[in-house]
């Protein structure tokens, strides 16, 4: 996951796995975390996922760049800088038994959204 996309892309993206599959992994590293946890959150909230699992880590990370714009050249000649440890969160969700008709519910109501619009711009 990523913090530059909002919960509600992660949320609809979720609902999309889950209907393929029965499960869905989460991953986030540092600010990402909460992203992941509301969007899961969201899933869980309104019937499509229950959780399974919720594990944090500590992993290595290798930076892209140096803390001061540093070259890649610069960086490779001292390695053991390039790597910190970051947080990571790992969430496990399984599909809701309420799932399908959670979906068909979500269908109905932006169907009805969909054709109110449709008159408002008429209007």
């Amino acid at each position: 996951m990523s913090n530059r996309k909002n919960k509600s892309f992660y949320v609809f993206l979720g609902k999309k796995i889950l209907e393929k599959h029965d499960d869905l992994l989460m991953n986030a590293l540092g600010n990402a975390t909460t992203t992941a946890v509301i969007a899961a959150e969201s899933l869980v909230r309104n019937g499509y996922a229950e959780y399974v699992k919720l594990e944090t880590k500590t992993i290595d990370v290798e930076q892209s760049r140096g803390r001061n714009g540093e070259s890649a050249e610069a960086e490779k000649k001292d390695a053991a800088s390039r790597t910190v440890a970051r947080a990571k969160l790992v969430i496990t969700l399984k599909k809701a038994k309420t799932f399908d008709e959670n979906m068909r519910k979500f269908a109905e109501i932006r169907e009805v959204n969909e054709k109110l619009m449709g008159e408002e711009t008429k209007k």
